[in-house]
Order: structure tokens, then C-alpha cells, then sequence
């Protein structure tokens, strides 16, 4: 597949619990060619993805953190949890 010039929606969630939560990338999303649809699905998935924590959201904080990035704090029955949504070009694929 041509890659040049593909967007992609990526969403990263924090995983693991205790001393071992760690940031995982959970998704990505291809585009296609059309950066501008890739921001407005970035931007919808900040207000509207379902993250794997917490369970028994409660509600949203989110945060445009620069162009094409998006940070959200989600609230839990019993603690907060946060993903970022980010719109990226697939510059290439090596191997």
C-alpha cells in the first residue's frame, strides 16, 4: 500500500494498573488521503470514544493540547483516567 501522504487517528489510553499503568496505543485509524477528515474524527472520538477505564465514566475534560492533539480526562466512580487522540501522517512503512 502507497503510504505517502495517508492520515491516520491515533488514540492512546493508559494501561496496566498501580506502578505499572503505562501508555498504549489502542487504535489507529486510516484516513486516507484527506487530513481534514482525519481532524474531524479526531476531534469526534475525543468527545464520544469509550475508553477500556473507567468503567462507570462519569464525565469528560477535553483538552486540545496543540494542532491535530487532543488530551481527555475522563471521570471514574473511584479515579480519573486519560487518552490522547492525535491526527498523524503515515510517512512510511519500513521492513
Amino acid at each position: 500500500m502507497d503510504v505517502d501522504g495517508r492520515w491516520a487517528v491515533l488514540i492512546e489510553e493508559q494501561g496496566g494498573s498501580g506502578e505499572g499503568r503505562d501508555w498504549r496505543l489502542t487504535e489507529v485509524r486510516d484516513v486516507g488521503h484527506d487530513r481534514d477528515g482525519a481532524v474531524r474524527l479526531a476531534e469526534t472520538l475525543a468527545r464520544e470514544y469509550a475508553p477500556k477505564h473507567p468503567w462507570s465514566p462519569r464525565s469528560r475534560a477535553v483538552y486540545r493540547a496543540g494542532e491535530g492533539v487532543w488530551l481527555v480526562v475522563v471521570e471514574g466512580a473511584t479515579r480519573n483516567f486519560h487518552f490522547r487522540v492525535t491526527v498523524a501522517e503515515h510517512v512510511a512503512t519500513i521492513g
